[in-house]
């Protein structure tokens, strides 16, 4: 059975600690170092780019790279028949998929792996397989990500939440490994609410959030931050009688799929450790995990919900942002600590 990597710092989490923290933002030294950081993957990018790949600013490894997967693609024919029907091997579209949890770190990871000539990812959100739409996603991805020696991705953060996505994975996807990205459910909270807030959405009282996420949650609840179920459904731990004591009713909740692909798991925080020594095992063990010829180089990037919101809207968003920490939220962090500690348990 395939286990979970886990990058070290998981391993440290204390239960139901929960630590305020500023949003980092990149400084005037970071944005040197992240200009400098590109430039150098487009030294090592030797080889001339076609004008499709100079249009998207995709690097690609230079010729006579030991790295030589996917030089040519089958015909489109020989993997869909008709307009749906998936009928040959896509595997090869898809190395690893950026899967969880969102406000996680995905977009982060998602553009950080994307500076690199040894991995490019789909340019926007690739959620189709929750859909049963993975003809489509073929097609997109055959077009988007033309032949090369590197390796493919996709993200869809609500993936790892959704059964039929993973059933998918495993039955047109079986080769592809997964990214997951984790925090304290408290923390998750507090920043899944703020980020719907300064994207200009209204949102009930938090407390009304608490359960099973509703038409008017947009997408936020309590429910969503038990991260722990969501992974025992990728059938990567025994599952024993203790171990489902964790979950409601007895494990009766679960919906294991068990997948063939390995899972990188890593804290949110560790994407932006300033730590140098703590910052390179994280990128030496993702580096590994993907199979990359080379380790990737720093990250020191960042986003920031809000950046596209007038001053008044900017306003009304900081109004209303959520401070979890207030006496008046007692209730709802009593209701995510438990999750967490259930979570720390597993």
């Amino acid at each position: 059975m395939h286990q979970m990597q886990v990058s070290n710092k998981i391993r440290t989490l204390k239960r139901s600690q929960v630590k305020s923290k500023k949003n980092i933002q990149p400084n005037n030294d970071d944005n040197i170092l992240l200009k400098k950081a590109r430039a150098k993957i487009s030294e090592t990018a030797t080889a001339p780019a076609s004008p499709q790949l100079l249009t998207k600013k995709r690097a690609i490894v230079p010729a006579g790279s030991t790295f030589t997967e996917n030089s040519t693609y089958p015909p489109i024919e020989k993997i869909i028949t008709g307009e749906w029907n998936v009928s040959g091997d896509a595997n090869f579209l898809v190395d690893f998929a950026i899967v969880g949890f969102p406000k996680c770190g995905t977009s982060t990871m998602m553009e950080y792996l994307e500076m690199s000539p040894y991995t490019k990812v789909a340019q926007k959100e690739r959620c189709e397989l929750g859909s049963a739409q993975q003809a489509s996603l073929i097609r997109k991805l055959y077009e988007e990500l033309p032949p090369g020696h590197y390796k493919r991705g996709i993200k869809c953060p609500r993936d790892v939440e959704n059964d039929f996505s993973m059933k998918n994975y495993g039955q047109f996807f079986p080769k592809t490994n997964f990214l997951i990205g984790v925090r304290h459910p408290v923390r998750w909270f507090e920043s899944f609410y703020n980020f719907r807030l300064y994207n200009n959405n209204p949102m009930p009282p938090p407390e009304k959030l608490i359960g099973a996420c509703t038409k008017y949650s947009r997408n936020v609840c309590t429910h969503r931050a038990r991260f722990h179920q969501f992974l025992a459904n990728l059938g990567k731990t025994p599952l024993a009688t203790k171990e489902k004591k964790l979950f409601k009713l007895g494990g009766s909740e679960l919906r294991v799929n068990p997948l063939r692909g390995n899972v990188f798991l890593y804290h949110v925080e560790q994407l932006k450790d300033d730590n140098p020594l703590r910052a390179k095992v994280l990128r030496e063990d993702l580096s590994s995990f993907l199979d990359l010829p080379k380790t990737l180089p720093p990250m020191h990037i960042w986003n920031k919900p809000g950046k596209n919101l007038t001053k008044e809207q900017l306003d009304y968003a900081n109004s209303r942002r959520l401070d979890i920490c207030h006496s008046n939220h007692t209730e709802l962090r009593k209701y995510l600590v438990e999750q967490a500690n259930n979570s720390f348990e597993w």
